[in-house]
């Protein structure tokens, strides 16, 4: 849905507030070569953008060997790039949250999804949620335009945000459900950037 949306942002907003967002997709824009794994490869390659996006529905996904899934490597090594500088980098991240049949639900990765999600959130990422493929494009055309606007600002990167300390643990209760994270906690940052490139690791 991305290759869609991407360039009607391009096309209505674009033109006139002078920016080119360009998706990077690790289906279309990765190519065969050799690396440690798959997901290794697909890092190096695709290792030059402005924005994060990830989405992540009812699948966690398959462990890679840095990382619980290729989306979680994918969402670190963003959110490293963060921390090393606050102003290079924006994550936006979304959860589907619809009705699913019992039997048609895999427990485990929906635990697994659950429990990476509390963790982004207890690290300070105020997360999207969407139910339709309708409203998931509604949002991401709202929250990318904004984005972008964002980062076009000429003061978008005077005031860097300074990281908050990192706790020793921070705990979501979830009823049932208890994620724990051990990772520092920090605010989103800005930059100004002539291209303005997009990711997406769902």
């Amino acid at each position: 849905m991305l290759t869609t949306i991407i360039p009607e942002l391009n096309k209505l907003h674009g033109r006139m507030e002078g920016f080119n967002l360009e998706p990077l997709l690790w289906e279309t824009d990765s190519y065969p070569a050799l690396g440690i794994d798959a997901q290794d490869v697909i890092n190096r390659q695709l290792a030059d953008y402005d924005i994060f996006l990830g989405i992540m529905s009812t699948r966690f996904g398959s462990p890679t060997h840095r990382g619980g899934s290729g989306t979680e490597e994918e969402f670190d090594r963003a959110l490293g790039r963060y921390f090393s500088d606050p102003n290079d980098l924006r994550i936006l991240f979304y959860f589907r949250n619809t009705m699913v049949r019992l039997y048609d639900l895999d427990i485990e990765q929906a635990w697994r999804v659950r429990e990476f999600r509390a963790r982004i959130q207890c690290q300070g990422l105020l997360v999207g949620e969407y139910d339709t493929p309708g409203e998931f494009r509604s949002k991401v055309q709202k929250d990318l335009l904004l984005t972008v606007r964002d980062l076009l600002r000429p003061d978008a990167n005077r005031r860097p945000p300074t990281p908050r300390p990192a706790p020793a643990a921070i705990r979501a209760d979830y009823g049932a459900w208890t994620a724990v994270t051990r990772i520092g906690v920090a605010p989103q940052g800005a930059s100004y950037k002539q291209r303005v490139f997009v990711k997406s690791c769902g």
